[in-house]
């Protein structure tokens, strides 16, 4: 079995019961059972650095690759009011209330 590290804060604290709490405990049984070694609770000092650093290239990688994906993926589309980011965006501003897309999601599309 493979070592795993469980990193729980601050993206894995779920209130205990809960369904995310049961959904990712049951993963955690379902690896166990397979043979993984679980170290749970793992602590890394630098997590935060690390992340952050990491989370700025995969934005910028997601901004760039979205922009050149979004309108080829939306022309495949079978039943889709709307067949580009163009289309997107202006569905968006018409059912604003619906789709309750605001802040940094509407500034970034």
């Amino acid at each position: 079995g493979k070592r795993l590290g469980i990193v729980r804060h601050p993206y894995f604290e779920f209130d205990k019961g809960s369904v995310l709490d049961v959904i990712f405990k049951t993963h955690l049984h379902t690896l166990r059972q397979c043979g993984a070694v679980l170290v749970d609770n793992l602590e890394i000092s630098t997590f935060g650095e690390i992340f952050s650093s990491v989370s700025d290239v995969m934005y910028t990688a997601l901004n760039a690759e979205f922009k050149l994906a979004i309108n080829s993926y939306l022309k495949q589309l079978v039943k889709s009011p709307v067949r580009s980011l163009a289309d997107v965006i202006q569905f968006n501003r018409k059912f604003t209330k619906k789709e309750k897309l605001k802040g940094l999601w509407a500034r970034t599309i």
